[in-house]
Parts: structure tokens; C-alpha cells; sequence
């Protein structure tokens, strides 16, 4: 039968050991008040507050103290988060060698990841315009996030949108084969494709014709604009609102006046937020149900005819179905969210 000197104190009884001791308080009054015994007492006075269960295979050669050092070495330069583990040890010679680096990473919840490429500018300026509508944004309600009309162009071309993966041995000996390695083709069919995207489905589109030349301030107007002012036009009701980015052609002085004598309303975007435009998404939709359904598009693309991927590439607007788009658009709030909680900078989407 076990006795009170054989149960083991909770985290707070001995948290109320410790501080009893700590002020020198006889342990008869502590057994007394706590309802304690000798034993308890003396493994609270001995032991750690919180108990450290003993892990299974070798134990890392860094303790808490060297892991303080590696993370405080790790945050104090952007430049060290590059650092490859192996050379770590070149900075930092008393944490050992590379092996022990590793365990200690892992150990304070880092690890090594793909560096993404940069997406925004580090310009305080950018930040705040970024920050500011954000602010504004996450209190707009549902009726006036689903008036936005958001707009984007694209080029579109055949080939692996994702990582490519292949079927060789598993011991790499044919990773470099010809029939192994990812080709990059140099001049491949490809089209400009034009988008909107409003009050949770598909807006007006267009292919830029190959005749139209490269996209400017007129052409935008001539071609786009437009469609738009027509578009608007037959939904006088829906008070929609033209999200403009800041592409060159778009924040020209010609386009902005063309705007406005096409009675065209806009909403301003901040320079380098593709993460509030939400039609970026459906980009990434369209290739990827490319690559699903056309074999040849992501395998073969230098086989593919210019009218057999303008088709493609038609197919696969038609099919983006209204229920992604709203859940692009039900995501708004959170976007704002995510800009405010990193300062104006990147996020995740």
C-alpha cells in the first residue's frame, strides 16, 4: 500500500515547496500546511519544477546554454540564416561539429527550408501603403469586398508549373540521364492572357492577340479599359470597382485619365501586394488543372500548337469553378489580418 511519501507532488505543490524553502520556513510548518511528508519535500528541494523525461538514442551534445548561443548567433545578422550547417561551425567553434549543430537546430524549433525568392519591397513607404490598406480593408463588409473587381494578366505557356518528379533507381545512378532531366526550352508557345475576377465568379477575358504588339497606355485603354466600361455598364446596380495595380501601363498618366472619362471607379492598389490581389490564385488554379488534365502541356510543351494551348488555356478558365473564387474572396479578411501582423511586410499568400 503506498503512503503519502510515495506519491509524487504535482508541478504546483512543489512550485509551493520551493518557495516555502525559499524563505526558510521549517519543514514541520510546510508538512503541516501542505500536507506533505519529508520525502516529497526533499525531492521538490532536489529536482527540477517541471520533471525531464529521459529520451530514447544519444543525447544531444548541446545543452541549453550552447542552444541560447546558437539561436542568439542564428537572429543577430539576417546573413547567419543562410549559413549552411557544416559551416557554422567555422563562426562558432566551441558548439562542435556539424552533427551536434543539427540536434541543437532541431532542438530550438528550426530547421532548413527553400528560401523563397524576395516578393516585396523593404521600403518603409511600401510597408505603410501596404499596412494603411490593410487597415482600412479588414473592416470593409461582405457587400463592398465582393464590388471589387480584381484584374490580372499572365503569361501562359506549357511545361511543369510544379516541382517535377521523376522514376529512376534509388540509388541516383540515372538521376542524370537525358530522359532524367528537367529540359528548359528556350522559346516556347505561349499567350498573353488577361482576367477578372468579381463578386465571387469570373469576370470579362481576353487573349492579347500576337498582332496587338507589347501591352501600353493606349492599347490597355483600347482593348481593356474598354471591355471594362462595357462590363460596368451593363451592371449599373452592382457599383463595382476596378482593383488597378501597378503594372506601367496601368499607373500611367494616360491610363488614369482614360479612368476616369470611361466612368470607370477604382480602388488603388499598394505596390507589391500580389497577396491582395485574389485573382493570382486562380493562375495557379489553371495551371495546375492544366497539368492534370493535358499530358502533353506539361511533357511535351514544345509540341503543342499556338491554337492548341490558346484552346487549352480556355478550357481551363472555363473551369474554374465559382466556389474557389468566393473562397478567394471569403479570405479577404484574413489577408488584411496576416499584412497588419507582419508590419506591412510578406505573408503567405
Amino acid at each position: 500500500m503506498y503512503t503519502s511519501s510515495h506519491v509524487e507532488c504535482t508541478r504546483d505543490k512543489r512550485l509551493q515547496i520551493q518557495t516555502a524553502l525559499l524563505f526558510k520556513i521549517p519543514w514541520a510548518q510546510i508538512k503541516e500546511i501542505l500536507d506533505v511528508s519529508d520525502s516529497q519535500i526533499t525531492h521538490a528541494k532536489t529536482h527540477r519544477l517541471t520533471p525531464q523525461k529521459t529520451k530514447t538514442g544519444r543525447h544531444a551534445k548541446l545543452h541549453t546554454p550552447e542552444k541560447t548561443t546558437l539561436k542568439e548567433w542564428l537572429l543577430s545578422s539576417p546573413s547567419h540564416r543562410h549559413v549552411a550547417y557544416s559551416k557554422i561551425p567555422h563562426f562558432l567553434p566551441q558548439l562542435g561539429g556539424e552533427q551536434a549543430i543539427r540536434t541543437a537546430i532541431d532542438g530550438i524549433d528550426y530547421c532548413r527550408r527553400v528560401s523563397r525568392k524576395k516578393g516585396f519591397s523593404d521600403d518603409p513607404k511600401v510597408c505603410q501603403e501596404r499596412l494603411d490598406l490593410a487597415e482600412d480593408g479588414s473592416t470593409w463588409p461582405r457587400s463592398r469586398v465582393q464590388q471589387v473587381c480584381f484584374i490580372d494578366e499572365v503569361w501562359a505557356f506549357g511545361g511543369a508549373h510544379t516541382n517535377s518528379y521523376i522514376t529512376c533507381l534509388k540509388d541516383g545512378s540515372d538521376r542524370l540521364l537525358p530522359e532524367c532531366v528537367r529540359h528548359k526550352y528556350s522559346k516556347l508557345p505561349a499567350w498573353m492572357f488577361w482576367g477578372s475576377i468579381v463578386d465571387g465568379k469570373k469576370g470579362p477575358s481576353l487573349f492579347w492577340e500576337k498582332e496587338w504588339g507589347s501591352i501600353n497606355s493606349t492599347r490597355y485603354d483600347l482593348k481593356i479599359l474598354s471591355k471594362m466600361e462595357r462590363f460596368f455598364r451593363d451592371h449599373p446596380l452592382s457599383r463595382y470597382r476596378f482593383w488597378q495595380d501597378n503594372a506601367s501601363s496601368h499607373r500611367s498618366y494616360e491610363t488614369k485619365l482614360n479612368l476616369l472619362l470611361r466612368h470607370i471607379p477604382t480602388i488603388q492598389a499598394p505596390r507589391y501586394s500580389p497577396d491582395l490581389n485574389l485573382i493570382e490564385h486562380v493562375w495557379n488554379w489553371m495551371k495546375n488543372w492544366i497539368e492534370e488534365h493535358y499530358w502533353e502541356a506539361r511533357y511535351q510543351p514544345d509540341k503543342i500548337r499556338l491554337d492548341q494551348l490558346r484552346k487549352i488555356i480556355q478550357d481551363a478558365w472555363d473551369a474554374v469553378p465559382d466556389e474557389y473564387i468566393q473562397g478567394l474572396y471569403d479570405s479577404w479578411w484574413r489577408r488584411c489580418e496576416a499584412i497588419k501582423e507582419a508590419h506591412g511586410g510578406p505573408t503567405k499568400y
